[in-house]
């Protein structure tokens, strides 16, 4: 159950795509007690938005604020549906913007006003009573700290989605990070974003860029970070040409690129994710009781991950198995294996595949929000 946000009168409303998501049938109810069924208008996975539409007139809408307006320290209202509790509100103010919770597009206002299961999709609202915000996720740790995306963000997207269904976002084929102090005087740079490898075939390929550049500007506007780079060349659509300045072996180099789909980058990550499940040994799910599969930006962005947890993730697990007794489901994390940092599907398979029947191995896993310890017998 989840709330949305009426924004017309003739029935657009903008929702949670994480609420709608599989969805075989949208109900809406309103406050009246009124029930319409809803259609998916379009999604926008990468900044968790989904725009629907009841076929109903003359309804009362919210108006939509300015977030880039938003201050910090600024008293803000949560509205929701928290815990199944109908339409609760709450107070508290902005603690952060620009928050993060994955390398996506994502950039959270983050407050304290309580946002629980079930104010997933509601809004977030000034003291003026417009909706700066759509309440999508929370802190694992809890603490009150809750994140919305902001609302400019969602006005951004919605022409898009009103026209096409979805989001065409341009994109280098390129994973970047943001560079270390020691990387700054490692390269002599003091700004910019460093290329840590190049999709094969795609636009940052086929113009000549390779890793260990340094991007520095995309049609001549500066590039200060790695955040940055992703705003920038997430703005423009897919085919555009920007001309990408790197620094080189210490010098500048100019490329002429022509962007691919965003779209199409996380599909091709998301192959390569499928493959390196492929190359894990059936035998894995008959060892532990459970399969794997790499976290690609975007399952950390769904499952709520922070930043500093890594490793694989349990799918298709066997209810009959020790590993479902000791209460593994789908969705946790395995981040260590016998002590051992684990950074990849390949490597756990590896692994696992050293051992034989009755050995012990000892895992460690975030589950809930929280890290445990826990061991399994190999099958």
């Amino acid at each position: 159950m989840g709330l949305w946000v009426i924004i017309s009168k003739d029935g657009y409303i903008v929702t949670n795509n994480h609420v709608i998501d599989k969805a075989k049938k949208i109900v809406v109810t309103l406050k009246d007690g009124r029930k319409f069924d809803a259609k998916v208008i379009g999604t926008d996975p990468e900044i968790d938005i989904a725009l629907i539409k009841i076929d109903a007139n003359n309804l009362k809408y919210v108006p939509l604020g300015d977030s880039d307006k938003v201050k910090v320290g600024e008293w803000v209202i949560a509205i929701g549906n928290p815990l199944m509790y109908d339409h609760t509100v709450t107070a508290g103010i902005i603690s952060a913007k620009g928050r993060r919770l994955s390398s996506g597009l994502e950039s959270f206002l983050q407050t304290d006003a309580a946002i629980n299961f079930g104010n997933s999709g509601g809004p977030l609202v000034n003291m003026a009573g417009e909706v700066i915000g759509v309440n999508t996720a929370i802190s694992a740790q809890g603490q009150n700290i809750g994140f919305a995306v902001p609302i400019n963000l969602v006005k951004e997207v919605l022409p898009d989605l009103k026209k096409y269904g979805k989001v065409e976002r341009g994109a280098l084929g390129v994973t970047v990070s943001k560079l270390s102090d020691t990387d700054k005087k490692a390269f002599g740079v003091d700004h910019g974003a460093l290329v840590q490898s190049v999709q094969p075939g795609m636009a940052a390929d086929k113009a000549g860029i390779k890793p260990y550049d340094i991007i520095i500007k995309v049609n001549g506007k500066e590039i200060k970070t790695n955040d940055d780079l992703v705003k920038i060349i997430s703005s423009h659509k897919p085919k555009d040409k920007v001309k990408i300045t790197v620094i080189r072996n210490g010098k500048e180099k100019e490329f002429a690129v022509t962007l691919d789909s965003r779209n199409d980058f996380n599909s091709t990550s998301q192959e390569e994710t499928k493959d390196n499940e492929n190359t894990s040994p059936k035998s894995i799910k008959e060892k532990l009781g459970f399969s794997i599969m790499d976290i690609t930006p975007r399952l950390k962005y769904r499952l709520r991950l922070p930043e500093d947890v890594n490793g694989v993730v349990i799918t298709d697990i066997d209810p009959m198995s020790e590993a479902y007794d000791k209460f593994l489901r789908n969705g946790v994390v395995i981040t260590e294996l016998n002590r051992k940092p684990i950074t990849n599907a390949y490597q756990f398979a590896n692994e696992i595949k050293k051992l034989k029947k009755g050995d012990i191995i000892i895992l460690k896993v975030y589950q809930d929000g929280n890290f445990r310890i826990l061991s399994l017998e190999i099958k």
